[in-house]
């Protein structure tokens, strides 16, 4: 039998409205979810008046400071993790001019 060559369907063209839907939509949510977790690691805030697990210490340093620290480095790296796919996505696919990944299947005839 004769080879098959597997060619990716390409990708869907997306309207430039759908782009500023998901960028305001990603706006609103970080600008609520930012706001919600600035209330747990502050002094005086929501989080530290209600929750006094939040005020013991760590040797030294209160938990809530721990939390606000830890949770800016979680950050930073969740933002270079998304920064390198996105920027070796996009040079995946640039290279030579590809869309994507060639598969190439072959079939033989046992006579």
């Amino acid at each position: 039998m004769v080879a098959k060559r597997y060619v990716p369907k390409p990708m869907p063209v997306v309207g430039p409205g759908v782009g500023i839907i998901g960028a305001v939509a990603a706006l609103i949510i970080g600008i609520f979810t930012h706001v919600l977790w600035d209330s747990f690691p502050r002094v005086d805030r929501w989080g530290t008046n209600h929750l006094s697990v939040l005020r013991e210490k760590i040797d030294t340093q209160p938990i809530y400071s721990v939390l606000q620290e830890l949770s800016s480095v979680l950050g930073l790296g969740a933002v270079l993790v998304g920064i390198a796919i996105g920027v070796g996505v996009a040079g995946w696919c640039l290279s030579a001019g590809r869309r994507g990944p060639r598969i190439v299947a072959t079939s033989r005839n046992h006579a």
